[in-house]
């Protein structure tokens, strides 16, 4: 029978009352595609089953493996730093206080102690033997040392052969004697220990004595327990719970203990599962324990020669028909050997064998889940296969159906896409064709009214806008001068407002351009000193004896130059409001001056002898943290506490950005005024560029960038790309830029000429690299010179860049008040030099 007869025989089995023709496809296709469906995946399931089994069995024998080199390696390095630890010491000479204090030290150190160490001395001096007895290292008394059972001196004859630097490994052996130690004290030993012996010779190379270190065999042993149990370095999952275990044996055959309990490491040393299934010698002269099988288990003595000569391997069930270890029939026994180097370089020698038994059901678990795996995929394929089939039956229909739902898709997707389906017949393919070329002509249009919003929103954007409607707040009515919306304004407006009702000094604080004169001045309006003066004083503008002058006056006839009499800010403020701007330039001596003047409310001019009473109110604004300057030691703390009775913070424009529209357009309309161009307007494009800044310079620099716009601009609305920022025009850096949005006057002709030859020192604006050639052609520059050549900036900033370059040791500064020049250092002219 061929494939080909399959559906005829089925049919003839199963539906023998039906003719073919009236059997529908879905029918025919079931009855022959299902059962060989199962057939095959029965056979692929037990396939995959044998395969699965071999490489999962693979796959734990390596898993074994890399557990017994893991086990070996730590076994070896356990031995190996015996042996560091032992030639350490073998350099020094023995005394008894220092091997007690080595012991005691290595003890300490390591992770399970060494329970002997001795020097035996050939030449017939003292013996020095040391036991590590609870913790404590106790000295052996030389007339009880030969007493030590096994002797150690057995182990000098093999310790003549060996060179320096060299360790031999004594065989495992049962300690088992009695001594009475030199306290009195009665000291047992029956511990199962591997004696490490190396040589002491002298300056001649003659061997005069041999040293004695002795490893424990249960600290070994409680190595194969750490790495049988959870606690294993190598421990990366749950195991199930067959037994396992590991034994360590010597290349004699002897199986010399097995892993234990990794809870209790005091445990004797045993082989019981070691030995259970094998018929051998139990027990050798000083290890009773040890076990050695019969010579018919030849897997068993296959891994002795093996080991003997240093090969790893494993024993599984193909090497024998069964594996039967220990009493248990294992899937597989890893082994592998253990070797011991003489020194650190020296070639390792065999010295003993290492093996993990396994008995494990993984394989068998893994059979009856794969067979449960094999059912569920089976049974699911079947599901699949029905409903393919079903599918397969309304193939003829399914074009129509796909197209419909494809067009229907275009609605709920939003998508113009072609619609992209296999060509099943003639009929469905020019109606998709038909569909295709309706959503071209479609996407065409959609195209176009595209194109179209994106003209009328560029048009728009250069529509000149109105202001925002936004809420100006209850307070805003009270202060028309104090543009600006939001609850950072209303709150200003609201603290404006208390300070104007009481009579306390003010210290108003914030950044360049925030507004803090445009504050004082409100609060002089609303406050009942409203019809008596307000004196504004730039502290940061004038020198230290110009500003003391300007502050407190003098005399007539108090210096060369005092012609006339000067009454001074306080005096010319006498009842009103003194404003102290830059209050944080002010030198100690001005501090100490305004401190007491604050303080007393009384002022002396200079040259006078009488102290005249004033009735001030003090405000002063900084726009630097004072805090700050105060633990710097630039300010005084107490003068900080006099004028800060109330303080006052003016935001900066950033953090009220819905401000800007009202501001741009309350400034658009002032530069108007300026240059006699009303009716100026802001574009929407104009306003949303303004709106995305940050403005570090604040509302000074939004100010002067809408009036620099004014000026510029050709239109009646100003355009976005009227708008210049400093971010765009790149004119300063930040070194150089005392108000980071302060507007540069147009310069003279004079300083775009000087603009052509610009030096370059480190960290100087471009005034100051425009103006220093000219300072040290002329020799020196007083500070409205240096206005001048900058293009008429303002005073503070003219301020600020000399003072940088006489810090900078460009300048030197002569005089003082308003005789003060400027007169450039060799370092100036030797920068102006290098142009």
């Amino acid at each position: 029978m061929t494939w080909m007869d399959l559906p005829s025989r089925i049919q003839a089995r199963f539906l023998p009352c039906y003719a073919p023709n009236k059997l529908r496809v879905r029918t025919k296709l079931l009855a022959v595609l299902i059962p060989s469906m199962v057939a095959i995946l029965l056979v692929t399931g037990y396939v995959t089953y044998i395969f699965s089994q071999q490489f999962l069995q693979e796959a734990l024998e390596r898993s074994g493996i890399v557990q017994t080199l893991a086990l070996s390696k730590a076994l070896e390095d356990a031995l190996a730093r015996g042996r560091r630890d032992l030639l350490f010491f073998a350099g020094e000479k023995p005394t008894a206080e220092g091997m007690a204090a080595y012991l005691t030290r290595i003890n300490a150190l390591r992770p399970f102690p060494y329970c002997e160490f001795g020097y035996l001395d050939l030449e017939g001096h003292e013996h020095i033997y040391y036991v590590t007895l609870r913790g404590k290292a106790l000295r052996v008394p030389d007339a009880a040392i030969p007493d030590i059972r096994p002797s150690p001196f057995r182990l000098v004859e093999e310790a003549r052969g060996l060179g320096p630097g060299q360790v031999v490994l004594g065989p495992l052996a049962q300690l088992d004697y009695h001594l009475t130690l030199g306290t009195g004290e009665d000291m047992a030993m029956g511990d199962e220990v591997y004696r490490l012996v190396t040589p002491r010779a002298d300056a001649a190379g003659r061997i005069v004595g041999v040293y004695i270190l002795s490893i424990e065999a249960r600290d070994l042993r409680n190595i194969l327990s750490l790495y049988n149990s959870i606690h294993s370095p190598l421990h990366g999952f749950e195991r199930s719970l067959e037994v396992r275990y590991s034994f360590l044996f010597d290349t004699e055959g002897w199986v010399l203990f097995q892993s234990a309990e990794v809870g209790d490491p005091g445990l004797e040393l045993t082989t019981y599962l070691a030995r259970a299934g094998y018929s051998g010698t139990l027990g050798r002269r000083g290890m009773e324990s040890a076990f050695r099988p019969e010579s018919h288990y030849k897997h068993f003595w296959r891994m002795i020669g093996d080991v003997r000569e240093g090969k790893s391997g494993i024993i599984d069930k193909a090497d024998d028909g069964q594996l039967d270890v220990g009493g248990f029939r294992a899937s597989y026994m890893p082994y592998a050997p253990v070797r011991f180097a003489p020194s650190e370089n020296g070639t390792p020698k065999v010295v003993a064998g290492v093996a993990y038994m396994d008995k494990t059901r993984m394989t068998l678990r893994a059979g009856y889940k794969q067979v449960d795996v094999v059912f569920i995929i089976t049974l699911s394929a079947i599901i699949l296969v029905t409903g393919l089939i079903t599918l397969l039956a309304r193939a003829i229909t399914r074009p129509i159906i796909d197209l419909s739902r494809s067009v229907a898709s275009i609605e709920s997707t939003s998508g113009l896409s072609p619609i992209e389906l296999p060509d099943h017949d003639h009929e469905t393919t020019l109606l998709k064709n038909a569909i295709n070329a309706m959503i071209a002509a479609m996407r065409r249009q959609w195209g176009e009214i595209k194109s179209r919003d994106k003209k009328i929103e560029q048009v728009r954007m250069r529509e000149a806008a109105s202001p925002d409607p936004v809420a100006l707040g209850v307070m805003a009515g009270l202060f028309p001068e104090i543009k600006g919306a939001g609850p950072l304004l209303e709150r200003l407006r609201a603290e404006v407002a208390k300070a104007a009702q009481v009579d306390a000094d003010v210290l108003v604080t914030g950044e360049t351009g925030t507004g803090k004169q445009l504050v004082a001045e409100a609060i002089h309006r609303y406050s009942r000193r409203a019809a008596k003066p307000f004196i504004s004083i730039n502290c940061g503008a004038l020198d230290e004896n110009l500003l003391l002058d300007t502050l407190f006056g003098h005399v007539k006839g108090a210096f060369t130059e005092a012609r006339t009499e000067r009454k001074g800010a306080f005096l010319e403020a006498d009842g009103g409001i003194l404003f102290l701007d830059e209050i944080q330039s002010a030198t100690p001596k001005v501090q100490q001056a305004l401190l007491r003047a604050i303080a007393m409310r009384r002022v002396r001019p200079l040259g006078s002898d009488k102290e005249l009473a004033v009735d001030v109110r003090i405000i002063a604004a900084s726009n630097v943290d004072l805090r700050e300057a105060i633990a710097q030691g630039m300010f005084r703390e107490d003068l900080y506490f006099r004028l800060k009775v109330i303080a006052v913070s003016t935001p900066p424009l950033r953090q009220h950005k819905m401000s800007i529209s009202v501001l741009a357009h309350h400034f658009l309309k002032q530069a108007g005024d300026t240059t006699a161009r009303r009716g100026l307007g802001l574009s929407r494009g104009a306003l949303a560029k303004l709106t995305a800044y940050d403005w570090p310079g604040n509302i000074r620099e939004l100010k002067h960038c809408i009036l620099r716009a004014a000026v510029m601009s050709e239109h009646s609305v100003i355009q976005d790309t009227d708008i210049v920022l400093e971010a765009d025009a790149g004119t300063f850096d930040a070194a150089g830029t005392e108000q980071a949005g302060e507007a540069v006057a147009a310069p003279s002709d004079e300083s775009l000429t000087l603009a052509v030859a610009p030096v370059e020192p480190v960290a100087l604006n471009a005034r100051q690299r425009a103006a220093l050639p000219v300072i040290v052609r002329e020799g020196s520059v007083t500070r409205g010179r240096y206005e001048a050549l900058c293009g008429g900036i303002p005073q503070r900033t003219a301020v600020h860049d000399l003072r940088d370059m006489v810090d900078k040791g460009l300048l030197a500064r002569r005089g003082s008040g308003p005789a003060t020049r400027y007169e450039p250092t060799q370092a100036g002219i030797s920068a102006v030099g290098k142009t």
